[in-house]
């Protein structure tokens, strides 16, 4: 092949680019890579010395067989060829799925969940969703939770809190801080419900589901409150950079902000007074001044709602006296 010109550069970086934008196809085509060896070949001979771009081409190969025809890519930006994972993964993938909910890509060895199985089984994902996921269920392995009625792995099962549901740890975190309780929750079930724990796959961190907001992005992959605000802000989840979708952006959203029952404005979560008189949720701002009763239940607030408050009106004070020496 000859040198490639500007024209052939501006469409081969387009091509490139889609193969990277959500809801495109994700097989390559041979068009693509042919003006991709062709670029290689073209830069290895004028400007690119170290061979970058023979190293990109490269990395479109299959990392099985190292071919480039009929490859797909992974959530993880490898590609494995069509007759490699018929072969080498496949008859060992759906046993896979059904015990442990993912299969490890060849190259990097990152877990890849039963959500990313979409991109291989194209057209027959739904049917074999349904017999993976009901098999799982029947080994004990999923469970369907009583409040969001998502299938959820049974790791994220917590038991104790009410008799008779099933409840996954996300969501005893969300009716912990709402207080939206089931009316047969117990009184071990409230505790339980305080200390739950879990890993933020984004920082390592282990913090409670309830107090730190821990939350699940990309369906399986969870957020303490700072790295919910960080995915807010770059739009991707912080544990696999994968661009997160309308119905997850909704759900950082509901987590990290409400608005004021009492003045109706928009705050985040953490300038609420936790309480157990009312549902009503009310900004600290609000709540300034008020004897240590809900504003709007007037009952007596519990010991650490009443040090959130003080703590919020001796900043205030604080900020006022710095403002009147300026």
């Amino acid at each position: 092949m000859g040198d490639i010109g500007s024209q052939e550069l501006k469409y081969l970086i387009g091509a490139i680019e889609n193969l990277f934008v959500p809801g495109k196809s994700q097989e390559l085509s041979r068009e693509i890579l042919d003006s991709f060896s062709a670029l290689s070949a073209s830069a290895s001979r004028s400007f690119d010395k170290n061979g970058d771009f023979a190293k990109i081409s490269k990395l479109l190969n299959c990392t099985i067989c190292h071919t480039k025809k009929d490859c797909f890519k992974l959530n993880c930006f490898h590609y494995i060829c069509k007759n490699c994972f018929k072969v080498k993964i496949q008859p060992h993938l759906i046993e896979t799925l059904k015990q442990n909910n993912f299969f490890e890509c060849p190259e990097c060895q990152r877990l890849h969940s039963l959500e990313d199985s979409k991109i291989i089984f194209g057209k027959n994902w739904i049917d074999m969703e349904k017999k993976i996921k009901s098999e799982r269920i029947r080994l004990g392995n999923d469970f369907i939770c009583s409040k969001c009625k998502n299938q959820k792995s049974s790791a994220y099962k917590v038991e104790g809190i009410c008799p008779g549901h099933k409840y996954c740890s996300e969501c005893i975190g969300i009716m912990g801080r709402t207080r939206t309780w089931c009316k047969d929750i117990t009184q071990e079930g409230y505790e339980i419900s305080e200390n739950i724990k879990g890993l933020c796959t984004s920082c390592e961190k282990t913090v409670y589901y309830n107090g730190d907001f821990l939350t699940f992005l990309c369906r399986d992959h969870l957020h303490c409150y700072y790295c919910l605000q960080k995915a807010e802000e770059t739009g991707k989840c912080q544990t696999c950079c994968m661009r997160i979708n309308n119905i997850d952006r909704d759900k950082i959203d509901r987590t990290l902000y409400s608005r004021c029952s009492k003045c109706n404005s928009h705050f985040e979560k953490i300038f609420f007074i936790p309480k157990k008189c009312c549902n009503a949720e009310i900004c600290a701002l609000c709540q300034m001044g008020s004897e240590l009763k809900c504003v709007n239940c007037m009952q007596m607030l519990e010991k650490g709602a009443v040090e959130l408050v003080q703590s919020f009106e001796a900043e205030s004070s604080r900020r006022a006296d710095v403002s009147e020496e300026r």
